[in-house]
């Protein structure tokens, strides 16, 4: 999926974590779960001589109490983001996306999407099996389309 930069962010100064499936690490804090990043975690990793801190998406965790074990390779690298540029996205995770810039596809990083807007001209809808990220992204639009029209008075599933 393609998207533009609508407003400008500055990624996470500082050493960026980086995880391989099966470490360990030390789980400090979860985000907001009603923030605009729900299901982060932030977390501590050894590395060589020094300890490396970022966040982890919750669903790469295996908790058990204040460790966790890492069940898939993950970077934390983040994009910085200034308006009109153009990313494609690989994965849409807690209000994040892990995409490459469209002048550098082979470099991959998250960029949140509350900085971004989806370009829809360039949705590929094919029949899904409910993890088609084009098709949550379209509906999540119309809903939010739809929740201003009415004023969030529809209660419905999600899709």
């Amino acid at each position: 999926m393609k998207y533009c930069g609508t407003k400008k962010y500055d990624k996470t100064l500082g050493e960026t974590l980086t995880v391989l499936a099966g470490e360990k690490v030390l789980c400090d804090e979860e985000s907001d779960p009603e923030g605009d990043w729900p299901n982060w975690i932030k977390c501590r990793a050894q590395k060589a001589d020094s300890v490396v801190a970022g966040w982890i998406p919750s669903q790469i965790i295996r908790r058990d109490g204040e460790t966790g074990e890492i069940l898939e390779d993950y970077s934390a690298a983040e994009f910085d983001i200034i308006e009109g540029d153009i990313f494609y996205s690989k994965r849409i995770l807690n209000g994040w996306i892990w995409c490459c810039r469209e002048d550098v596809p082979d470099d991959f990083a998250w960029a949140p999407l509350n900085c971004l807007q989806p370009q829809l001209s360039d949705l590929r809808i094919q029949k899904t099996n409910g993890r088609n990220h084009d098709f949550t992204i379209l509906c999540k639009l119309l809903d939010e389309s739809l929740d201003e029209l009415v004023g969030g008075a529809i209660q419905r599933q999600q899709y």
